[in-house]
């Protein structure tokens, strides 16, 4: 229903997380214990591609090429503005294959741009509640 702030305040809740929570993103080092979707990671694995924590930190991906497939997401509430986002690699993902996706929970506007080792740019609009 778009009630992103409402939502996350009862995950919170019912997560134990207490007190005021300003993280823009959860567990961004993906730890064993993060915390569960929606404002966690919700990881994904399927016959297009896997998406698992790996040991130590960090997020093992593999795409199996046949088909696009979102592999990792997280419900986030950004204040309007831009935001950098940046990525270290193991591996250098082949040029085209892999992209951060912003899109509102409302379907409304949307935006991708490669994940790759450059820092990249997105923004978030004041009309949104929340993104993925």
């Amino acid at each position: 229903a778009g009630r992103v702030v409402e939502a996350r305040r009862l995950w919170q809740r019912f997560n134990g997380i207490a007190g005021e929570d300003r993280e823009l993103l959860r567990d961004p080092a993906f730890a064993a214990d993060g915390p569960p979707p929606p404002f966690g990671w919700a990881l994904t694995s399927g016959a297009a591609g896997v998406a698992e924590r790996a040991p130590g930190g960090g997020l093992a991906i593999l795409h199996f090429g046949r088909e696009p497939v979102m592999l990792a997401r997280q419900l986030l509430i950004l204040p309007a503005g831009g935001y950098r986002l940046r990525a270290e690699f193991t591996q250098a993902p082949e040029s085209g294959r892999l992209e951060w996706r912003l899109q509102c929970v409302t379907g409304a506007g949307g935006a991708s741009v490669p994940a790759d080792a450059r820092p990249r740019e997105i923004a978030a609009s004041a009309a949104c509640p929340g993104y993925w």
